[in-house]
């Protein structure tokens, strides 16, 4: 398992009028990647947990977001279509300024044959996990 949190701004007009979060306006925020150790084992550190405590980078822009928190399910990830998404979108309200790129669209951010998601986590193991979705821009703290 592995979780990984993105983040969509809404303005006061969208949320007034009901967000749906449709094209490119989620970014990465922090995430909780799978650690491989070279091919010699897999672990995931999210695994278990039951809360998750983050620290927004103060680099995120102004404005009151949805956040997208991911945890996908790797045991059946081997084959095409196979892994399972649970996700939780909680609002955050922020003030600051700037503007991270890259953006992601959901649906459309995945096409489910990225490193991170097409992966067999049984032996061998992969030497390297690589997290999917849009890179983070963001220095975390």
């Amino acid at each position: 398992m592995l979780a990984r949190r993105l983040a969509s701004r809404l303005s006061r007009r969208c949320i007034s009028l009901g967000y749906d979060g449709s094209g490119d306006v989620w970014l990465k925020v922090p995430e909780v990647p799978t650690i491989t150790k070279g091919g010699s084992s897999l672990s995931f550190p999210a695994q278990g947990i039951d809360r998750v405590t983050i620290t927004i980078s103060p680099n995120l822009p102004d404005g009151q977001y949805l956040v997208r928190l991911e945890n996908i399910m790797l045991h059946l990830a081997g084959t095409w279509r196979h892994r399972v998404l649970h996700i939780l979108c909680p609002d955050q309200c922020r003030r600051r300024t700037s503007d991270p790129q890259p953006k992601a669209a959901f649906p459309g951010a995945y096409t489910g044959y990225e490193h991170g998601i097409l992966i067999n986590i049984y032996p061998p193991y992969p030497a390297t996990y690589e997290m999917s979705g849009p890179v983070s821009t963001l220095r975390l703290l």
